[in-house]
Formats: C-alpha cells, structure tokens, sequence
C-alpha cells in the first residue's frame, strides 16, 4: 500500500469517526430531552433526599440566612445527567444486541 492509498484510508476511517460521533451527540441531545420531559417534580424530591446530608445542611443554613441557594437547580442536574446516563446505557445495550444479531 503506497502513502496515497495509506492517506485516503485514514481519511475515511476520521470520517467514519466524526460521522459516528455526531450521530452520538444527536442521540444524546435526543435523550436528554425526553429525559427532560417525563421528569416530574416528585422525582426531583426523590432525588433531593438522597443528596449526602453536607449538601442539605447547607442548603437550610442559607435558606435561614436568606442567602439564595442553588439547592433545587443542583439537584434537577444531578437527577437528568444520572436517567440520561441510564438512558444512554440502555441505548448502547441495545445497539451492541443489534449488531451482534446483524
């Protein structure tokens, strides 16, 4: 193989790469939106209540000193990055079945 051929080959391999690799971001963006929307508040309490109990203590002592605390946004973003985490999981699992029957 000569260095034009060794060079088109490596092109086409980095294409392939970035191809997959925005089809992944798309697929992600996909599923961060839906995980966004069947999260109900009652998830988000569940969640909150199983934060580590340094995390709540804080968050009452600025809430007794009116300092505004980011409790609920920290929360929400740990909650939609751990079911999209899930979701991904789920969608990779899938995927890896379906080539192994392909």
């Amino acid at each position: 193989m000569n260095v034009n051929e060794l060079m088109h080959k490596v092109e086409a391999h980095y294409d392939w790469l970035q191809a997959r690799s925005e089809a992944a971001d798309e697929a992600y963006c996909s599923l961060t939106d839906e995980v966004e929307e069947n999260m109900t508040f009652d998830d988000l309490l569940e969640a909150m209540v199983d934060l580590p109990d340094l995390v709540k203590k804080q968050a009452l002592r600025d809430a007794a000193q009116a300092h505004p605390t980011n409790l609920l946004a920290e929360t929400y973003e740990r909650l939609l990055q751990a079911q999209t985490s899930k979701a991904l999981q789920r969608a990779e699992e899938w995927a890896y079945q379906r080539r192994s029957i392909a």
